[in-house]
């Protein structure tokens, strides 16, 4: 997909999202999951919908640099052999809590409690 219409379709979602008669949703959003030039064009067009919608933006260039967050190229898995592609357990694991760490305090702002409530 050519970056303009990603960054243009990215921001029609959170419109919608947001729009008049919803109910406000925390919204979110993530970055990539990959390196290279191309996914940080990308990854800028995902925090430049993040600022101009005032919403967090989670930056996942820190946890698939991190090669203990990324499966093991050619371990059996249930699913076939695994790549290197894609995060493994403790990757997903660091993903929630970065999302977490992004949505606890409007939790707790709208009453709601957390697991660490």
């Amino acid at each position: 997909m050519p970056l303009d219409t990603f960054q243009k379709q990215l921001d029609l979602l959170v419109d919608d999202l947001t729009g008049e008669g919803t109910s406000k949703p925390q919204v979110v959003l993530l970055t990539t999951w990959s390196a290279g030039e191309r996914c940080q064009a990308f990854d800028e067009a995902v925090k430049t919908v993040g600022e101009e919608h005032d919403f967090p933006v989670v930056d996942l260039s820190e946890v698939w640099g991190d090669s203990s967050n990324v499966g093991r190229k050619g371990v059996q898995t249930y699913n076939g052999v695994s790549d290197n592609l894609y995060p493994n357990d403790q990757g997903m694991k660091v993903i929630a809590g970065k999302i977490f760490e992004e949505v606890e305090g409007p939790l707790k702002e709208r009453g709601l409690k957390t697991t660490e409530s």
